[in-house]
């Protein structure tokens, strides 16, 4: 079937006339190649060259290719499965993925193919089994406008300026982000460990990573700030806490997801302000305190304030502040840094914590709390931004392959 489209700009009936087709009669496809993880590197040397190419792009590099032509690749299965990636150059196209073994190259061009793909999600045609899957019959039976390749050349143009010039701000405003992510850091570590006025007099603390602290502020080693717990009481259906990068949160064991442990029995019990620290790994790890009852992995260091007087929150900023500055991390132990790298009770214990008067605690618990909440509330219209921008690239694609937008300047005359 052809339809006449006027909004791609032209008037010759040549380029404004598309073809509506299933594109089973365009291409054929197939699963990429099994490939052993022996056979492959993670960093690319003078021996593993070619790109391994799976459902998120390149994953790895190989001695050997099974593509040396233009095609594209197409996530087959999992989360990533529908994704599409334009390939130009000899690499590994791993059975993870679907290729196109053949196109009529005199009806369709591979990029604007790619952007066609990209728009029609198909992600959402996968099958529902254990994970999701599409297969060859998924990409052939849908049905696309196909413009004559002079307008598919004009179209990717189009396309491909217009998303640099999105996918430019987009990159722009998560600098920005980041120097929020920063600044929110820097303002941690300063008010934990420099106070709220800068006037007050000053003493060194001898700590390399503290620096100079207010002359009044004194200086405590953990175990006399601090409890460890350990109680392995069990009980029955207990919500089980797991510490994330971004703190205590609640395992949703009927999920099946993550690691599940056989029987909770031997977990440790987390009491309502009890604090809680993943000492395992001092890479990703992280530390925060319980709102809740609960328990958690004995592996975990559970510990409690000695005196209530104290501010939980202060002190819970420079122990985050700990982590994200890596400074638990010099002190860690362990066969590996990366993955098990531990904080033994012994150097815990020792590790020195400037403390203010506990109404200077409050005082810079509330500022820290203030600045979170400013600059969070910059984060997140930032972050509204970039979703816009990520929608407005979408419908750009979307309405370009559809042949809604005027591309006459991108066509290239003969």
């Amino acid at each position: 079937m052809s339809i006449h489209l006027e909004r791609v700009g032209q008037d010759d009936d040549a380029l404004t006339t598309w073809k509506v087709a299933k594109l089973r009669w365009y291409l054929s496809c197939k699963s990429g190649g099994y490939l052993d993880n022996s056979n492959t590197s993670k960093k690319r040397d003078d021996e593993y060259i070619f790109p391994v190419i799976g459902g998120n792009g390149v994953m790895a590099f190989t001695k050997n290719v099974n593509i040396t032509n233009e095609t594209l690749a197409i996530g087959r299965v999992g989360a990533l499965c529908g994704n599409i990636h334009h390939i130009d150059f000899d690499c590994w196209i791993t059975d993870n993925s679907l290729f196109i073994s053949k196109l009529r190259e005199d009806i369709l061009s591979y990029k604007f193919l790619a952007y066609v793909l990209e728009q029609l999600n198909l992600n959402s045609y996968s099958t529902s089994t254990a994970q999701p899957l599409i297969t060859s019959e998924t990409i052939k039976d849908r049905v696309i406008s196909i413009p004559p390749l002079k307008v598919q050349q004009a179209i990717v143009r189009f396309i491909q300026v217009k998303i640099f010039e999105i996918d430019t701000l987009i990159t722009d405003k998560e600098k920005l982000i980041t120097l929020l992510e920063e600044k929110r850091q820097a303002v941690i570590t300063e008010a934990v460990t420099k106070g709220l006025d800068p006037n007050v007099e000053m003493k060194d603390s001898g700590v390399d990573w503290i620096g100079k602290v207010p002359k009044h502020w004194r200086l405590k080693k953990i175990k006399y700030l601090f409890e460890i717990k350990k109680r392995v009481i069990p009980e029955e259906n207990p919500t089980i806490l797991s510490m994330t990068q971004r703190g205590i949160k609640i395992k949703d064991i009927s999920k099946n997801e993550g690691q599940i442990a056989e029987s909770y029995d031997k977990y440790q019990r987390v009491n309502v302000n009890d604090f809680v620290m993943n000492q395992m790994d001092l890479l990703t790890g992280f530390v925060d305190y319980s709102s809740i009852k609960g328990v958690t992995s004995p592996d975990y260091r559970v510990f409690t304030l000695r005196e209530e007087k104290n501010s939980k929150e202060y002190f819970l900023y420079y122990l985050q502040m700990c982590y994200f500055r890596r400074i638990f991390y010099r002190f860690g132990q362990g066969v590996s840094k990366f993955g098990r790298w531990r904080l033994q009770t012994a150097s815990f214990n020792e590790f020195l914590v400037p403390v203010p008067p506990v109404n200077e605690q409050v005082e810079i618990e509330k500022y820290i709390e203030m600045q979170m909440q400013e600059i969070q509330a910059t984060i997140d219209i930032i972050l509204k931004m970039v979703e816009k921008l990520r929608e407005y690239r979408q419908s750009l694609i979307y309405e370009a392959v559809t042949g809604k937008i005027d591309v006459r300047d991108y066509i290239e005359s003969e």
